[in-house]
């Protein structure tokens, strides 16, 4: 019942998000930005609602029961785009954003890369 409620409130928020959406693109697959943007969530204090890793979204709250949807998609070439949005209109948007890409970009640095062969 928990799930059903959920992807319903998803499918109302959607139209309202897209009004309200800003997104960025990261260097890094959708899978290691989707890991990433977990460990940002989590340092704002966030709890996660509800994440589906195979369609690549993620659905919390802040500690001030503000509902947020974040997406992340893959855009080739070793690339992936991030795009949060609020699900209300009276949640705060500019903050949450502002913090939320400031730990999924420190978080992005913090990745290792690759040695090359």
């Amino acid at each position: 019942m928990k799930k059903i409620i959920l992807t319903l409130l998803l499918a109302l928020a959607l139209p309202v998000c897209a009004k309200a959406a800003d997104s960025k693109d990261f260097n890094g697959t959708a899978d290691v930005v989707f890991v990433k943007t977990l460990d940002a969530i989590n340092k704002m204090n966030c709890e996660v609602a509800q994440m589906q890793a195979s369609t690549g979204y993620i659905f919390f709250k802040n500690p001030q029961n503000d509902f947020y949807l974040v997406m992340i998609s893959d855009n080739g070439n070793n690339t992936s785009n991030v795009k949060l949005m609020r699900v209300s209109v009276k949640s705060p948007l500019e903050e949450v954003q502002s913090s939320f890409y400031s730990n999924l970009e420190q978080n992005m640095s913090d990745t290792p890369k690759k040695a090359d062969e």
